[in-house]
């Protein structure tokens, strides 16, 4: 007699306990009972698009967008695996629950590829690649402003804090200056900057504080003010 049987028309991510009777002549016998519920499920579907972040000369940042299906099983994580250039091996780089990682001790000049697969509790999806090779170099980028705006009002006694949002590598200096002079800064008056954003904070605005304000960013690559 056969022993195995396919039970069809399943609910996806659904748990199911199944018995089986024995039968003879004389009638029916116990049922053997599976210990565990048995999910319906599959491996997922691979990542969707993988994005390159950012670059360095030892290190890459990637982003990527969840799977369109996880195969009817939570996503457990992702796994990220990289080939050297002229190497036909591909090495697990990192392991991480969220949709971005960064990939660091690369060698300064070296091409790589990358991949990433989606892992549930099925198995491991097939691998999604980014679509070119990277070389393990630092990014240069010529300062640039990202204003929305170059006119600032505030009422005399309110705060005033203007945003100034950049982009430059490697990080460049910064200087502010008002009519043409360096800014004097007072605990009413200062600057605060971190890699990729200036702001300028005038705590009780008053008379003396109506002017031209300008920002310089110098780096490597150039200047812009």
């Amino acid at each position: 007699h056969k022993n195995s049987w396919k039970v069809d028309q399943l609910q996806e991510g659904c748990n199911y306990y199944f018995r089986v009777l024995a039968e003879n002549e004389y009638g029916i016998g116990l049922p053997a009972e599976t210990s565990e519920s048995v999910k319906v499920s599959e491996r997922p579907l691979p990542p969707g698009k993988i994005t390159l972040l950012d670059v360095t000369r030892n290190s890459v940042t990637l982003s990527w967008e969840k799977p369109e299906h996880d195969g009817g099983s939570r996503i457990l994580g992702y796994i990220v695996e990289m080939q050297s250039k002229g190497s036909e091996k591909w090495t697990t780089c990192a392991t991480v629950k969220t949709t971005e990682a960064i990939i660091t001790g690369l060698i300064q000049g070296e091409e790589y590829m990358f991949r990433v697969s989606a892992q549930n509790e099925k198995g491991i999806s097939d691998p999604r690649q980014l679509g070119v090779p990277v070389i393990a170099k630092d990014l240069v980028i010529a300062p640039a402003f990202k204003l929305l705006f170059y006119t600032f009002t505030v009422l005399a006694g309110e705060d005033l804090k203007v945003d100034v949002p950049f982009v430059a590598r490697p990080k460049p200096a910064i200087t502010w200056h008002k009519d043409n002079l360096p800014l004097k800064e007072t605990t009413r008056i200062n600057a605060e900057s971190t890699e990729n954003n200036s702001t300028l904070i005038i705590k009780e605005a008053c008379k003396e504080d109506v002017g031209q304000y300008t920002i310089k960013l110098a780096n490597s690559a150039g200047e812009v003010h």
